[in-house]
């Protein structure tokens, strides 16, 4: 059986209100990471999605809202964050599309700090190892 080659959109975040949480990790940090884990387990990175400044209460974001349409074009069928915050803060709507909206489009979603992916068959699993394409 093949395995599915992973296209990945690395999406980044990073609120003005998050330096005040003492947890702020840069959006320069953040693609590093998504770098060192595309690369760890031959993922083909499509493109960076970065909001900078932006609420993580709000989806109505420029590179999130390009990151959908490139979900919806078909140009990429992951999508990875390095953890759910930077995703969303929101989370009705992070349910609506981790369940509903990725699983409709064929996304597998990826935590990098939970190692948890969710693929659009399934809830979510955290696994052990990330799979690897061939």
């Amino acid at each position: 059986m093949e395995q599915k080659m992973y296209k990945a959109a690395c999406y980044c975040r990073l609120s003005d209100d998050d330096a005040n949480d003492g947890m702020s990790v840069s959006v320069e940090t953040q693609i590093t990471i998504h770098k060192q884990y595309c690369k760890a387990n031959q993922i083909q990175i499509v493109d960076f999605y970065c909001d900078d400044g932006y609420t993580g209460t709000n989806f109505d974001r420029p590179a999130f809202q390009r990151m959908l349409g490139d979900v919806r074009s078909k140009k990429v069928n992951t999508v990875i964050v390095k953890d759910l915050s930077r995703f969303g803060r929101e989370h009705i709507e992070v349910d609506y599309y981790t369940q509903i909206f990725f699983p409709e489009n064929d996304i597998t979603f990826i935590i990098i700090a939970d190692n948890t992916i969710i693929t659009p068959h399934s809830k979510y699993v955290a696994l052990s190892k990330t799979p690897k394409n061939k």
